[in-house]
């Protein structure tokens, strides 16, 4: 990744995601999910999906991401991971800020 790419880059930053809610709230803001999403897994891996991504998303504080809950944690990486498998990659992780 070069730094013009990541200059234009969409920035999540996983200290925002501290529970599932906060992080559905902040994925929804930030990527600017449709009113109608319905803040369970199953409407954000099918708003992920449909969503055009014109630039790459950098996941930072992967660490700090959901905390305290590994299930959720997993859910959403298995979601991401398969979008960049089905896809170009878009979706990248740092586990700290840069």
């Amino acid at each position: 990744m070069n730094k013009d790419t990541i200059k234009q880059a969409l920035l999540l930053n996983g200290a925002k995601c501290n529970t599932k809610q906060e992080l559905f709230s902040y994925f929804a803001s930030k990527l600017d999910f449709p009113d109608y999403f319905g803040n369970n897994w199953d409407a954000f891996e099918e708003i992920i999906n449909d969503i055009s991504y014109k630039n790459v998303v950098i996941f930072y504080n992967l660490e700090q991401c959901l905390p305290n809950d590994t299930e959720n944690k997993t859910i959403l990486f298995d979601i991401l991971n398969q979008y960049n498998q089905d896809n170009k990659i878009v979706f990248y992780y740092l586990n700290s800020a840069f």
